[in-house]
């Protein structure tokens, strides 16, 4: 079984060992995207506890 789940340590890592320009813009980007998601699904946690107890009050 492959995961297309790594890392944000992994992604620095292989930034940081990469020579290629191309591919090291590609983990680069791959980093931003992560770090959006995992921003966007704090917000969306964040949204639902404050809306349920909006709704309760």
């Amino acid at each position: 079984m492959n995961s297309s789940n790594v890392s944000k340590e992994l992604l620095k890592e292989q930034i940081q060992k990469s020579e290629d320009k191309v591919f090291t813009g590609k983990l680069k980007r791959a980093l931003v995207f992560k770090n959006l998601h995992q921003g966007f699904l704090l917000l969306a946690v964040a949204s639902l506890i404050f809306n349920t107890l909006y709704y309760f009050l």
